[in-house]
């Protein structure tokens, strides 16, 4: 997986110098969201949105090989309660046994 990358780039236009925040992401993409007139934004300003798009970016997931199923959803999110939200390990079970009978089937699906 490669890493995202990025700079500020200033755009000379008629009404002025503008700021551009361009960046690479894992795939190789390549990306430019405005910032603004330049004259609005100090050289610290602008290397923290930067530094802020690249954090979010890093965390966006790849594009799925495949289709994400509900029940994957469903799994990843159980993964995100346990070990990111640090729910007590009976909350964790509750939601484990709920999902697959109740939830699951109640969209008429099933957790895979």
């Amino acid at each position: 997986m490669a890493r995202v990358t990025g700079s500020v780039i200033t755009v000379s236009r008629k009404s002025g110098d503008v700021l551009y925040i361009k960046v690479r992401d894992r795939t190789g993409r390549q990306i430019k969201k405005r910032l603004g007139p330049a004259s609005a934004w100090s050289r610290k300003q602008a290397d923290d949105a930067l530094r802020e798009f690249l954090v979010d970016l890093g965390r966006a997931l790849d594009a799925p090989a495949s289709a994400i199923t509900m029940g994957d959803a469903a799994r990843a999110w159980l993964h995100y309660v346990e070990h990111e939200r640090e729910r007590a390990p009976s909350t964790v079970r509750d939601y484990r046994n709920t999902l697959p009978a109740r939830v699951l089937p109640s969209m008429g699906l099933t957790s895979r």
